[in-house]
Parts: structure tokens; C-alpha cells; sequence
């Protein structure tokens, strides 16, 4: 039901897209400013020794690649040159890689998430009044407190993040086992990526729409969220899971046939799309009625059932 009820929601606010889209080009081009003035010489160096070039001959050759044993084994050996080249200059490169990584995590994180309460208070007056609020008005006028969320989501969801990036990196060496793994490997990696993420989105979905629907303070909405989800834990993390499946599927499809043109719009739609099943899992845990259009007005079974009970009760 959610799935179904945010797709119809996704549609009727579909111009947020393009917003989205804009404002995540802003913030990309920002990144690659900072990143260019702060760390020149690593990637004049990388430049230099042909690395970049090595990432475009990867993209072309793997873009049309269905085996995914030789396309984690490309990976690898792409990750195996990246380190290989700051190994030859370490003292130098290292902490420029370090400060690059800090820019690109911490400070993509907090760019990106910046948009979050945004996009949930354009959604939250659709579904409380059918209001098409504007994203740049919302992001505006939520500025004080998208600081504090994208803050405070650095230092607790990021963690997760980090944890599972970690992971992720060290699993490759899976691949390097050989034999019956360079089969399974890739298999192993794509569902334990799929299962900590699911739990990872699962746990904190209901953050910003009980910051934005309550207007609570972050940590106050953040202990909300918790209460929300353990609600029915297993209903938002089999919600999470699908959406995180058919997001992926969508994705790498489109990438694939578009070699990447598509993601331009896939993305920005997916993160859309993403925040919309939050809007839509904390009031249907909460038990409140919600737009999906004009016309029609979702009603959760509790409170549908709360009501009747009232009804026999008046007549009584």
C-alpha cells in the first residue's frame, strides 16, 4: 500500500524532479570546486599517470557488461591502480587523499542532505492540504533547521555509512579468492549491500517527515522516529528493502541502455520517490489521513476502525 499510494503521490508532484535535479548539479559543481582548489596536485597527479583515462576505458568497457564477476574483478583492479598511484608519492598524496575523501563523504553528505526537509515539507503540504508548495521557498525557509538535521545526520547515520563503505571495500577481496567465488562473490556483496542498506534507510526513515509533520526539534524527531518505526519495524523494513530493490533494478537498466545519460533523471527521481515512502510510512504509523490527490484522501485502518467504533457508540 505504500509503495502504490507514494507512486501516485510521486506522480502528482513529479515537477519536483527537475527541482531536485538542479539543485543536486549545484551542489555537484560545488564539491568539484572545493575538491579542485583543495587537492590539485592529487589529481594533477592522477592526470598524469593516466588515471582518469583508465575510469573513462572502464566505463566504456563494462557499460554494456551483464557479468557482474568481471565487472566487481574491473572494479577491484581500478581501486588496485587508484592506490598503487598514491603509494608511489605517499607522504604527499595521502593526506590530500584524506582531505578529498573528507570533502566528497562529509561534505556531500552535508549538502545532499541539506534537501531533505525540504523536499518532505513540499510533500507534507500535498498530503495535509493538497498545497504545491515551492522547494526553493521550503529550502529557504527551512534553512535554520536543515543546518541541524544535515549535522546531526553526519554524526549518527553517517556512521552506518561508513561502516558499510568499509565493508564493501574489504569484501572485494572476495573476488581474488578465485574459482566457484568469482561467481558467488559478486552475488554475496550485491545482497549483504542490499540488506545493511534496507536496515540502514529502515532505521531512520521516519527522521525528517517527525521533524517537518510535528515540527519538532531534531533530537526530539529523531527519538520520535524510533517510537514510529518500532511500530511495525518489520512492515517499514520489507517497505525499504523493495523500494531499495526496485530503485537498484531501475537504476543500473537505465544506465546500461542509456550508458548513464538517464541517471541524470532516474536519480533525482529516486531520491524523490525515496523521501515521498517516508512521508507516507510515519503517517500511516501515526495514523493520519493523507491526499494522494484531490479527490482522494487516504484513511489508515486504525483510525478508520476508531471511528466506526465512535459511530456505535454515538447510535448506542
Amino acid at each position: 500500500m505504500s509503495i502504490d499510494n507514494s507512486f501516485k503521490l510521486f506522480v502528482n508532484r513529479f515537477n519536483l524532479v527537475w527541482k531536485v535535479l538542479l539543485y543536486q548539479l549545484v551542489c555537484v559543481i560545488v564539491l568539484a570546486g572545493i575538491s579542485l582548489a583543495c587537492c590539485y596536485n592529487l589529481i594533477e597527479s592522477l592526470v598524469q599517470t593516466g588515471f582518469f583515462d583508465r575510469v573513462a576505458q572502464f566505463f566504456v568497457d563494462n557499460v554494456f557488461n551483464v557479468r557482474i564477476d568481471l565487472l566487481m574483478t574491473n572494479v577491484s583492479v581500478l581501486i588496485n591502480q587508484f592506490f598503487e598511484i598514491i603509494s608511489a608519492d605517499l607522504s604527499t598524496l595521502l593526506p590530500l587523499v584524506i582531505v578529498l575523501f573528507v570533502i566528497i563523504v562529509f561534505g556531500g553528505t552535508f549538502l545532499f542532505s541539506l534537501a531533505d526537509i525540504a523536499i518532505t515539507e513540499c510533500m507534507y503540504g500535498f498530503m495535509g492540504s493538497c498545497a504545491k508548495l515551492s522547494f526553493t521557498g521550503c529550502l529557504i525557509s527551512n534553512l535554520g533547521r536543515s543546518v541541524k538535521y544535515a549535522l546531526s545526520k553526519m554524526a549518527t547515520v553517517m556512521i552506518l555509512d561508513l561502516l558499510i563503505i568499509t565493508g564493501l571495500i574489504f569484501s572485494f577481496r572476495l573476488l581474488s579468492i578465485g574459482g566457484i567465488m568469482n561467481y558467488l562473490g559478486p552475488i554475496i556483496l550485491l545482497t549483504g549491500l542490499i540488506l545493511l542498506l534496507s536496515f540502514r534507510y529502515a532505521f531512520f526513515c521516519c527522521w525528517a517527515p517527525a521533524v517537518v509533520v510535528k515540527n519538532q526539534s531534531i533530537f526530539k524527531a529523531l527519538k520520535d522516529n524510533f517510537k514510529s518505526i518500532f511500530k511495525k519495524f518489520k512492515t517499514v523494513w520489507l517497505s525499504q528493502l523493495a523500494i531499495i530493490v526496485i530503485l537498484f533494478v531501475i537504476n543500473v537498466g537505465v544506465l546500461i541502455l542509456t550508458c548513464g545519460v538517464g541517471c541524470l533523471f532516474t536519480i533525482p527521481a529516486s531520491i524523490l520517490y525515496s523521501c515521498i515512502v517516508n512521508n507516507v510510512l510515519y503517517f500511516q504509523l501515526n495514523g493520519l489521513r493523507y491526499y494522494i490527490d484531490r479527490e482522494n484522501i487516504v484513511t489508515p485502518k486504525k483510525v478508520e476502525e476508531q471511528e466506526s467504533l465512535n459511530t456505535v457508540k454515538f447510535i448506542v
